[in-house]
């Protein structure tokens, strides 16, 4: 008899070890997919493929990771929009979901109407960097050179339209001095050109910034955003330095199809928040310098709103454009 007792205990803590392991709020009934609208093996794929397991552990079913890469993201978002929402379509998109409102004219979507945001993974900061031998050291040393030398400093961006290269247009409007743009093919061409010396400044990524100002091989002289983050507890924000414009941050977020329920919303929101909490991929936030969130769906969508019509503001302020 305490044999079969013991076994009946081992059945029990063995079942719910099982549903521990799947103990979600959602309940899918197949798969979920994940329409990623960038090419497999960026940046964005050291936090969405450890992700998906953890999620599939939650939810007892697979989790799919779709790679729609093409147009500044807007491929992706086209296909996804107007799929059901079961819960078992999610959108994982970053702060262009909004800018490509600006950018282009005729864009095939409507991220307002056509979507609806689940939660932000969390928030990230850029960096105003130089070369390591710089002989700059603070943003007020580089602006004071830049209007003592007008037509003589270049700034680098990730590509006509990207953050950067509105960051800065901004730059250059707040200190009043015409900066040429350089346009690159990305962060990597950038980061080259920063580490070789041959460009005076840039706008980059915080999590770029952060390894490389660590190594010795860049100087970060200020980041971008309304507070300082762990990542750069002891370099100024642009705001401390003088220039208040640079209060926006960047984020990367999920997103469901319009029309999904509230209460299906709210569910899969509480899940993907509790796979945040794990260790491992908090350790991947914060290798992207990505800073959580606690906003909820509701106030994410305010917070784009707002966002939404900045953006728009300062493209056509410069007259940027991707048509």
């Amino acid at each position: 008899m305490r044999m079969v007792k013991l076994l009946v205990l081992a059945l029990t803590l063995a079942a719910a070890g099982t549903q521990a392991n799947a103990q979600g709020s959602f309940k899918p009934n197949g798969p979920v997919t994940i329409t990623v609208p960038y090419a497999a093996g960026g940046p964005t794929e050291g936090l969405m493929r450890p992700l998906a397991p953890q999620l599939q552990a939650l939810w007892g079913q697979p989790v799919i990771i779709d790679n729609r890469p093409g147009a500044n993201g807007t491929i992706g978002v086209q296909y996804f929009a107007g799929r059901p929402g079961d819960g078992q379509s999610l959108l994982f998109h970053i702060t262009a979901l909004i800018q490509n409102v600006a950018l282009y004219k005729n864009l095939p979507y409507d991220p307002v109407r056509d979507l609806v945001p689940v939660l932000l993974l969390g928030r990230q900061n850029n960096a105003l960097v130089v070369p390591k031998d710089s002989p700059y050291k603070t943003v007020q040393e580089l602006v004071a050179a830049i209007k003592a030398n007008p037509g003589k400093f270049a700034y680098g961006s990730f590509g006509n339209g990207s953050t950067t290269h509105i960051y800065g247009q901004l730059f250059a409007n707040a200190i009043g001095v015409d900066i040429p743009h350089l346009s690159f093919k990305g962060e990597g061409p950038v980061l080259t050109e920063i580490l070789a010396g041959r460009l005076h400044f840039s706008f980059t990524s915080a999590a770029s910034a952060a390894v490389r100002a660590k190594e010795g091989s860049m100087r970060v002289l200020a980041q971008t955003g309304p507070i300082r983050t762990k990542f750069f507890p002891d370099v100024p924000t642009l705001a401390e330095s003088g220039y208040p414009q640079f209060e926006l941050t960047g984020w990367w977020g999920i997103f469901m199809p319009a029309g999904t329920p509230k209460a299906l919303r709210d569910q899969i929101a509480a899940d993907i928040r509790t796979t945040l909490r794990q260790p491992d991929i908090q350790a991947r936030l914060d290798s992207t310098a990505l800073a959580p969130t606690d906003s909820s769906p509701d106030q994410v969508l305010a917070e784009i709103k707002q966002e939404t019509a900045q953006w728009i503001k300062l493209t056509k302020q410069f007259n940027i454009s991707l048509d």
